[in-house]
C-alpha cells in the first residue's frame, strides 16, 4: 500500500539555524522543533511558517531547548492559530523556561528583536507536555518514542510510527560520550525514513583525549602569558562540559589555584541546579561519581554581570552566547580584543552571518555593536566541543540502522552536498539501497513508500475454520501500529472499551386518529406488530398502542389522549434511516387524514396486523 509521506523544511533546509519541518503523514501534520536563526533578530529569525496553516498541525515536537531549535516555540504555541500538542522531555522543559526568560530579558532593550512576552511564555509552558525516554505513546493517533540523542541534557530523537510507517528524526544528535552525556541511542528498529543532521558535512572530529589536551594546552599558554582567555559557548550544555574539563585542569595545577574561572551567566545558578537534578539522565561516570555533586565545582565562580570581573590579571570567562552576537560575549570580546595577550576559543559550531564565523576568517578589525572599529589583535582559537555527529559516527549511523530514505537537514549547503555525494558512494560499496534528499527551505517532498497494513485476528475468530478467500466481518481495533479483529462480544476483553448502546427517541405531534396513523404506517413494511397497551384509565401520560416495525428495529408509543407518538431505536444509520421514514408517514397522517369508511374499505385490501393487548412497560421516564 502507498503511504503518503511530505516532508518540508521550514528552517534548516540548506542552512543551520531555525530548524522546524513540517511532515505529513496521511491525514497528520506533524512539525519539527520550531528554532530561531541565531544569526538574525525579529519576525526574520523565525522559520518560514506563513507558508503552512498551523490550524491543521496535529502536534509539535521539540528535540531539545536550544534556541535554534526551540526559541520560536513560545510564539507558535502562543501567536499563532497552533492548538495540537506540544512534546518535549522533562529535563527539556526545565531548561526551556530558564532560556527563554534570560532570552526575553537579553531583548528587553530592543522591542524589534523579540516575538513574544513573559505572559506569553507562561501559557506555552502549560501547554507543553512532558514524556519519558523509551516510553511508548500513542498521541492523536500516532505513536511517539524518544531516544537519547546525546547532544545536550534532555535531547531526544523522536521515532514517529503511523499505520505501519515508522520515521526517526534525530534532531542534533551524538555517537560519542563525553564527560557528561550518553551517546545517542541505536533505535531497535529499520526506519523507512530518517531525517538527520548534516551539521558538520564530511568532517569528523578530533578523538576526546586529543581535543581535551589541545583545549587546555591554549589555556594554559594563555595564562602563562598573563592574557584573558573568553570562551563564548551556549549557557547550557556546551559550558557544562567545558566547566567540567577546567575544574578537572584546575584541581591537578596548583599554579592556577589564584587565577579565577567565572561562568558569566545569569543563568548560571538556575542551570546548575536543573543539572544536579537530572544526574540520573547523564552517563556513567558522572552518577558513579562521589557523592558530591560533580556540578558542585571548586574553582569556578559564578557570576551574573561582567562588571565583577577583575580584570587585573588573567582570568578564564564562559559566556553566552556563542556566536558572539550580542550579550556578555560580546561585550567582552569588544573590550578584549585589541591586546594580543588575550584570546578567544571558539568552541562549538559557527554559524553563518554571526561574528563568530566571521572570525574564523582571521579578520584585521570588526566593527562593534555602537559602529566602532576595532583592531582584532587578540588570539582567535578553534577548539570544536559541539556535541553533533561527524561523518565517520553518522555514516557508521545509517549503516545499522539501513533506513530507506535519508533526508538531510541542518546543514550549511555545501557540506551537506559533499556529506551527500559521499553517502551515496558509501552505500553503493555497502550494497545498500537508501535514496537520499537535501531539501531546501519550503520544497516539498513527496514520498511513497510500499507498506503492508497487518491484521491478526484475535479471540473467537481465530477459533473459525477460515479458508482463503473468506470473508469475515468483526470489530477492528487499533493498538499502537497493528489493527486487531474481534467479535465485537470480546471487545472489552481485547481492548478494555467497554460496549455500550445508545437509544434514540423522537417524539412527534399526533394531529389525526390513531386508524389514520396505524394505515399509514403500515405502508411502510409488512412486518408491522400492533399492541394495545393495558394501563390505568384515566393515565393520560400512558402510551395506548405499541407498533413493532423493520424486524424489531423501531418501536413506536401512540399516546392518543396526549396527542404524540414516540419512535425509539438503538442508534444506526440504517435505524436513522427507518426513523426518517417513519417521519414522513407521521407527517402524511397529520396532513391527510382520510375518512374512517374510506380506511375500513381500504384495510380489508392490505395487510393491516390486528391489535393484540399486552401490559403496558414504560420504554422511558415520564
Amino acid at each position: 500500500m502507498d503511504s503518503d509521506f511530505k516532508f518540508m523544511p521550514l528552517g534548516a533546509g540548506q542552512e543551520v539555524g531555525r530548524s522546524c519541518h513540517v511532515l505529513t503523514i496521511r491525514n497528520k501534520n506533524i512539525l519539527l522543533d520550531c528554532g530561531i536563526h541565531p544569526g538574525l533578530s525579529g519576525v526574520d529569525s523565525l522559520p518560514f511558517t506563513d507558508n503552512v496553516d498551523m490550524e491543521t498541525i496535529d502536534m509539535l515536537l521539540v528535540t531539545h531547548f536550544h534556541l535554534d531549535h526551540a526559541g520560536g516555540v513560545p510564539w507558535i504555541l502562543t501567536q499563532t492559530r497552533f492548538s495540537g500538542k506540544c512534546i518535549m522531555t522533562h529535563a527539556t522543559k526545565a531548561i526551556y523556561r530558564i532560556l527563554m526568560t534570560d532570552y526575553l530579558r537579553l531583548g528587553a532593550k530592543d522591542s524589534n528583536r523579540v516575538m513574544f512576552n513573559e505572559d506569553d511564555l507562561e501559557r506555552s509552558l502549560d501547554k507543553i507536555q512532558t514524556i519519558d525516554f523509551h516510553e511508548v505513546n500513542e498521541i492523536n493517533g500516532v505513536t511517539i518514542t524518544a531516544y537519547v540523542a546525546g547532544h545536550v541534557l534532555g535531547a531526544c530523537m523522536f521515532a514517529i510510527e503511523l499505520d505501519g510507517l515508522k520515521v526517526l528524526y534525530t534532531g542534533d544528535f551524538s555517537r560519542v560520550e563525553n564527560r557528561h552525556l550518553c551517546s545517542a541511542d541505536i533505535p531497535p528498529f529499520r526506519p523507512d525514513i530518517l531525517i538527520s543532521e548534516a551539521t558538520f558535512g564530511c568532517q569528523n572530529h578530533e578523538d576526546q583525549e586529543v581535543r581535551e589536551k589541545r583545549f587546555t594546552t591554549i589555556i594554559s599558554q594563555v595564562m602563562k602569558r598573563g592574557g584573558k582567555c573568553l570562551i563564548p559557548c551556549f549557557a547550557v550544555g556546551t559550558a557544562q562540559e567545558l566547566l567540567l574539563i577546567l575544574d578537572e585542569m584546575w584541581e591537578k595545577n596548583k599554579r592556577f589555584h589564584k587565577i579565577k574561572i567565572y561562568y558569566c551567566s545569569g543563568l548560571a545558578k538556575k542551570c546548575m541546579s536543573v543539572y544536579q537534578n537530572y544526574i540520573s539522565s547523564m552517563n556513567n561516570r558522572i552518577q558513579s561519581s562521589s557523592n558530591t555533586s560533580p556540578f558542585q565545582f571548586r574553582h569556578v565562580e559564578n557570576l551574573k554581570s561582567i562588571d565583577s570581573i577583575n580584570e587585573k590579571g588573567p582570568c578564564v570567562v564562559l559566556a553566552s552566547p556563542a556566536m558572539l552576537q550580542s550579550g556578555m560575549s560580546r561585550e567582552l570580546f569588544e573590550r578584549w580584543c585589541t591586546d594580543g595577550k588575550n584570546c578567544c576559543v571558539l568552541a562549538g559550531y559557527s554559524v553563518e552571518g554571526t561574528l563568530a564565523k566571521h572570525l574564523l576568517t582571521e579578520p584585521e578589525e570588526i566593527i562593534s555593536m555602537d559602529g566602532r572599529r576595532l583592531p582584532v589583535k587578540m588570539t582567535i582559537a578553534s577548539c570544536s566541543f559541539a556535541a553533533h555527529v561527524d561523518y565517520q559516527n553518522a555514516s557508521d549511523f545509517y549503516l545499522r540502522l539501513k533506513p530507506e530514505k535519508l533526508i538531510l537537514v541542518h546543514g550549511e549547503v555545501n557540506e551537506m552536498t559533499r556529506k551527500q555525494t559521499a553517502l551515496v558512494n558509501l552505500f553503493k560499496k555497502k550494497g545498500q539501497e537508501t535514496e537520499i534528499f537535501c531539501p531546501k527551505n519550503l520544497e516539498t517532498l513527496h514520498i511513497n513508500i510500499d507498506k503492508d497494513r497487518h491484521l491478526l485476528l484475535r479471540g473467537n475468530i481465530l477459533a473459525k475454520s477460515l479458508e482463503e478467500g473468506q470473508i469475515i466481518s468483526g470489530v477492528m481495533a487499533k493498538h499502537t501500529s497493528f489493527y486487531r479483529m474481534i467479535e465485537p462480544a470480546e471487545v472489552m476483553k481485547y481492548t478494555g472499551v467497554n460496549h455500550n448502546k445508545h437509544y434514540q427517541i423522537i417524539w412527534h405531534q399526533m394531529q389525526t386518529g390513531f386508524e389514520n396513523l396505524k394505515y399509514n404506517l403500515c405502508q411502510l413494511c409488512d412486518d408491522v406488530t400492533i399492541d394495545q397497551l393495558i394501563f390505568n384509565i384515566g393515565d393520560a401520560e400512558a402510551p395506548a398502542f405499541k407498533l413493532t416495525m423493520y424486524g424489531e428495529h423501531i418501536q413506536l408509543y401512540v399516546y392518543t389522549r396526549a396527542k404524540k407518538v414516540a419512535v425509539c431505536y438503538q442508534w444506526g444509520p440504517l435505524q436513522d434511516s427507518f426513523a426518517d421514514c417513519i417521519a414522513g408517514a407521521v407527517l402524511h397522517a397529520n396532513m391527510n387524514p382520510l375518512p374512517l369508511k374510506t380506511m375500513l374499505i381500504l384495510e380489508e385490501n392490505t395487510n393491516v396486523p390486528a391489535i393484540t393487548k399486552m401490559e403496558f412497560n414504560a420504554p422511558m421516564e415520564h
